[in-house]
C-alpha cells in the first residue's frame, strides 16, 4: 500500500477506517507519535472526529502508515464485536474523500449488520430458473450515484465464509465504475491458493495505472445509434458514460442499433473518446476510430461475424437479463441466440436441405452452439449447486472482463506438455491448443488447462519418467 510502486504521484493521500459495531478512525500525522485511534460509536449520524490528519500524504507519512498496518491485526485480535457497520463507514469515507476525489476500497468478511445499509441473509428459494437477482436494498446504489457525481469509485474486496448478498452489495461498485474482488472461504493459512490469489490481485490493484474523472463518449455514422452500454458505469446520456475511475482491467459492451438505411459504397464508422485525468494530474483524451464495410448480403455478414466478440456480448446481455427478469429468462435468451439465427440461415439459404440430418451453420458460427452450451454450464447460468454469491460473482466477471478473459471463462485453453518439443515449433507463438474434450487426456500425458483465473496441471498416472 505504501510502496513506491503504488498508483499515483507525490500528492497521493490515504486514510484508513476500521469497522465493527463502531467506526475507528486513525490519526496518521507524522508528528503525532504512535497512530491514534479515534472511536465513534454513533452509527445513526456518523461524523468525522477531526478535520485534519485522517487523510495524509503517503510520501510524507510512510513510516506512520507502515506502523499502523503492522499494529492493526493486534488491535482487534481480542475483540468479540462481530457486527459490521459497512453503511455508516461508507458515509464516513465519503466525508473524508469527497474533497480529494479518487477511490474508496471497502474490505469486508461478513454481511453488513449494523446501521444504515444493514442486510439480512439472502435465502435461496431452491428454484433456480425463477431466481431474481435484484438488489434487496437501494442504499448502496444511491451511495454509488453520489460518488459518481464527486468522481469517486468504490472498489469492493469480499472474504466471506457465508452469504453476503453480493447482488445488493456490488451495486456500490457497479454504479460508481468500481470493481468487485471475491475470495470465498478465505483463510491466510488454511486456504493458501485463495490467499495467494488475493495478494497477487491486490498488489496489481494498487500498482496498476488508473485514470480519474473520466467520461467516455461513442459516436457513430448516420443510420446508426448507440442503443445501450453494459458494464460498471453510470450512463449520463445515450452515447455518454461517466467513470469515477478507469483502468486497463475492465471493458464495456455497447449495443448499436440500425435506425436508417445505409449505402454499400460507404463505411460504418465508430469513434470513441475517453477523457480522463492521469495519475500525474494531466488531463488527457484518448480517441479510437473504427471503420467497417457495409454489405446488404446477409450471408456475407454471417460469414464475417466476430464470434468471440458476439459470445462476450451475449454473456453481458444475459447477465442484464438475469437482473431485470430471472435466471430462466436469461437461459432462454441464450438458447434462442443459437436457435434463431441457425433456423433463419437454414430457411433462407438451404431450404432444400430439410431432412438431411446435417446441421447447417455459417462458417463463422460453427462454434456458437459449443460456446453457448458452455455459458449455460458456467456458474453464472447453470441451474444446480451454485450459491447466490458465487453465481453473481461469475455474472459480474462476464459483465466487466475483456473479451479474451471472457472466452477463457467460457472455453479454457488446453495444452499438452509431455510432447512440447515435437508440437511447439514456433517459439514466438503460444503452443498449439487441443480441443477441450476428455478423449484428449491420456494417462501417458501431462496437460495444462488455462482459465481466466488459474493454471491447472493434469498429470497422467503413467506419464514418462523423462517428463
Amino acid at each position: 500500500v505504501v510502496s513506491t510502486q503504488s498508483t499515483g504521484d507525490s500528492r497521493k493521500s490515504i486514510g484508513i477506517l476500521a469497522i465493527n459495531s463502531k467506526l475507528h478512525y486513525f490519526n496518521l500525522h507524522k508528528n503525532s507519535g504512535q497512530p491514534q485511534m479515534l472511536v465513534v460509536p454513533d452509527l445513526s449520524e456518523p461524523f468525522i472526529p477531526t478535520i485534519d490528519d485522517l487523510m495524509v500524504n503517503v510520501k510524507e507519512n510512510k513510516e506512520k502508515l507502515k506502523e499502523l498496518l503492522e499494529m492493526l491485526p493486534s488491535v482487534f485480535e481480542s475483540s468479540g464485536d462481530a457486527d459490521c457497520a459497512a453503511g455508516p463507514a461508507l458515509l464516513a469515507a465519503k466525508e473524508m474523500i469527497f474533497g480529494f476525489g479518487g477511490r474508496v476500497t471497502l474490505m469486508l468478511s461478513r454481511t453488513p449488520s449494523a446501521g444504515i445499509g444493514a442486510l439480512k441473509k439472502r435465502t435461496d428459494s431452491g428454484k433456480a430458473e425463477g431466481l431474481t437477482l435484484s438488489p434487496s436494498d437501494v442504499f448502496y446504489k444511491n451511495f454509488a450515484l453520489e460518488c459518481i457525481q464527486k468522481q469517486v469509485a468504490v472498489d469492493l474486496f469480499l472474504f466471506p465464509n457465508d452469504s453476503v448478498d453480493l447482488p445488493t452489495l456490488s451495486t456500490v461498485s457497479q454504479f460508481s465504475s468500481g470493481s468487485v474482488y471475491y475470495y470465498p472461504n478465505y483463510h491466510c493459512e488454511k486456504n493458501p491458493v485463495m490467499s495467494e490469489k488475493f495478494l497477487r490481485e491486490f498488489r496489481h490493484y494498487i500498482t496498476r495505472p488508473i485514470g480519474f474523472e473520466a467520461v467516455l463518449r461513442i459516436r457513430s455514422s448516420s443510420g446508426l445509434a448507440i442503443h445501450s452500454f453494459i458494464g460498471n458505469c453510470f450512463v449520463r446520456a445515450p452515447d455518454l458514460i461517466a467513470l469515477g475511475n478507469v483502468s486497463p482491467d475492465v471493458s464495456f459492451g455497447v449495443q448499436i442499433s440500425i435506425e436508417d438505411a445505409m449505402h454499400e459504397n460507404k463505411l460504418a464508422i465508430f469513434q470513441s473518446a475517453l477523457l480522463y485525468t492521469s495519475m500525474h494530474g494531466d488531463r488527457r483524451i484518448r480517441v479510437q476510430t473504427l471503420a467497417l464495410p457495409i454489405s446488404s448480403d446477409p450471408q456475407t455478414i454471417l460469414n464475417n461475424l466476430n464470434i468471440t466478440a458476439s459470445v462476450a456480448l451475449l454473456a453481458k446481455l444475459a447477465v442484464n437479463k438475469s437482473s431485470s427478469a430471472s435466471l430462466g429468462d436469461a437461459r432462454e435468451a441464450l438458447q434462442y441466440s443459437v436457435i434463431d439465427p441457425l433456423t433463419k440461415f437454414r430457411g433462407e439459404y438451404h431450404a432444400n436441405s430439410k431432412g438431411s440430418g446435417q446441421l447447417l451453420v455459417p462458417k463463422s458460427q460453427r462454434l456458437l452452439p459449443l460456446y453457448v452450451s458452455s455459458l449455460l454450464k458456467s456458474p453464472a447460468f447453470r441451474l444446480q449447486n451454485v450459491s447466490i454469491d458465487d453465481r453473481y460473482n461469475s455474472m459480474l466477471s462476464f459483465k466487466t472482463l475483456p473479451v479474451e478473459d471472457i472466452m477463457l471463462m467460457v472455453y479454457p485453453r488446453l495444452f499438452s506438455l509431455h510432447n512440447l518439443a515435437e508440437t511447439w515449433t514456433d517459439k514466438n507463438s503460444i503452443p498449439p491448443r487441443l480441443p477441450l474434450t476428455a478423449e484428449k487426456l491420456t494417462r501417458q500425458g501431462a496437460f495444462l488447462v488455462q482459465t481466466h483465473e488459474y493454471f491447472i496441471i493434469w498429470v497422467g498416472r503413467h506419464v514418462s519418467d523423462i517428463f
